[in-house]
């Protein structure tokens, strides 16, 4: 759902008055002590990682500022980590997980300024070695599509609590998602895919057969909606996965194309010399073989297109003139919103530090080489210095819970007629306008009987004839949002 930002003037100059002569929740470090509670399980669904898909519980840790009993609506940080979506040591590197230390540093960093911050573990797995192109774009696309839909169920994780038990004393209308590295590409994709037709791009599919490489039809919508077992579960189905606002270091924008007028705005760090991912325009490559996987628009182009729809204007209105903001301005070409890390060399993640005794240190060393905890905080220190200012004006006024975005679904009512068939049915939407793009039906085994794309009708007629007695699951894409129902074949 696209959503225009309004901010008035008042509003903009207190929050350059608050940032720039005192101390002020959200935009500074106000508490001394974080409290962080490991291990909480925000959901389930099925990964491929151990070979054979496995349904696995997912994980997160949350970090919040201790002895803040007062304040009940506090906005909510989604932190993803790095990784190239395969777990350390095997992805080459000594990162990836929940635990990096740069995960760590940054939710605390939130926390410290007030905010609920969660460290999100989401599902790995690709054939990152595969000699074969096809498969290593279409592996690597799907493990990036299911991050996505973690993430999205971390969100409704925090609106399902602030709906029933409140544990967390969260604001569901106000949500942040970013992340480093790997999880910089799923915090952009966060905040532009958001329509089926934008998953089946030339580029997403097969060229010799024209099989998307991820189909929503088996693997769900971009919410994480619909799909097949033992490709996906839905998790609280019904609340909104909308997210305020979306930050990354590093990674890339499956698609300029994707980003349109109203959506959240983007604040992107990026070294521009980083051979993994693309600065503008580029190719994805893997970091362990060289080889190409797909090409991407890198953080220079994402926050071009920010600017240029007006997405981003809630920055530009705002006038920051802190030391970060005039680093930034140095050399990101008049783009708010954009903090390029210029550094010699190649690099990938001057944010990053960790244990030397790792089986992988001189791996890392490859792209950061002179690590260190000194230098990766100097990173952190100009991260939040730039970016906290920018999410306090996109989700000011804080303090007072906002609900308005909880019940929000992109869920659709659907029609089958007559029900059950023993003939031809029929299958409509109830919301005038929002076309049936795609369908998919499944017997009670979970095997695909039929599939139909880019239809862009209201309603479909299907000739049940052609298929046996018995009881069917029905998924079905719409322009907007998504549906799965069941028809009875007699």
């Amino acid at each position: 759902m696209k959503k225009h930002l309004h901010v008035s003037a008042l509003l903009l100059m207190l929050t350059t008055a608050f940032y720039s002569f005192g101390q002020q929740r959200y935009l500074d470090e106000v508490f001394t002590e974080v409290q962080v509670t490991t291990d909480v399980k925000y959901g389930a669904n099925y990964s491929t990682l151990p070979g054979t898909p496995t349904l696995i519980d997912l994980f997160m840790d949350v970090y919040q500022p201790a002895n803040d009993d007062a304040t009940v609506c506090r906005p909510v940080v989604i932190v993803l980590h790095t990784g190239s979506f395969l777990p350390p040591p095997v992805n080459g590197q000594c990162t990836g997980t929940r635990k990096d230390s740069v995960i760590k540093e940054t939710c605390t960093r939130f926390a410290k300024r007030g905010y609920i911050a969660a460290a999100v573990s989401y599902r790995q797995g690709w054939n990152a070695v595969s000699t074969d192109q096809d498969t290593r774009t279409s592996t690597l696309l799907q493990a990036v599509y299911r991050a996505l839909i973690d993430a999205k169920t971390a969100v409704r994780y925090f609106r399902n609590d602030a709906n029933t038990m409140g544990y967390w004393n969260s604001d569901p209308g106000k949500v942040i998602v970013g992340g480093y590295g790997s999880g910089g590409y799923v915090a952009l994709a966060y905040g532009a895919l958001n329509k089926p037709d934008e998953i089946y791009l030339d580029k997403f599919q097969n060229a010799n057969t024209g099989e998307p490489y991820v189909d929503t039809l088996i693997y769900g919508n971009y919410d994480g909606f619909g799909g097949t077992i033992p490709n996906n579960i839905e998790n609280y189905p019904g609340l909104s996965s909308e997210a305020q606002m979306i930050f990354n270091m590093g990674g890339a924008l499956g698609d300029s194309s994707w980003m349109e007028a109203g959506e959240a705005p983007v604040v992107a760090f990026h070294c521009p010399s980083d051979p993994f991912a693309p600065y503008g325009f580029g190719q994805v490559i893997v970091p362990t073989t060289g080889d190409f996987v797909v090409e991407v628009s890198g953080s220079y182009d994402a926050v071009r297109r920010a600017n240029m729809l007006g997405n981003n204007d809630i920055f530009a209105n705002a006038n920051f003139n802190d030391a970060y903001t005039q680093r930034a301005d140095l050399v990101n070409d008049g783009f708010e919103g954009l903090f390029p890390f210029v550094v010699p060399g190649q690099q990938a993640g001057p944010w990053d530090w960790w244990d030397t005794t790792c089986v992988r240190h001189a791996n890392g060393l490859l792209t950061n080489p002179d690590m260190s905890e000194t230098k990766a905080k100097s990173y952190i220190d100009s991260i939040m210095g730039y970016l906290a200012p920018r999410a306090y004006a996109v989700l000011s006024p804080l303090g007072t819970c906002n609900f308005s975005a909880v019940e929000e679904s992109n869920i659709q009512e659907v029609t089958v007629f007559p029900n059950p068939a023993d003939g031809t049915f029929t299958i409509s939407g109830a919301v005038t306008g929002n076309n049936i793009r795609n369908i998919r039906m499944f017997d009670v085994t979970g095997r695909s009987i039929f599939a139909y794309s880019n239809l862009n009708l209201n309603k479909v007629n299907i000739d049940g004839t052609k298929y046996a007695p018995g009881i069917y699951t029905v998924n079905i894409d719409f322009e907007k949002g998504s549906a799965t129902t069941k028809v009875v074949i007699k």
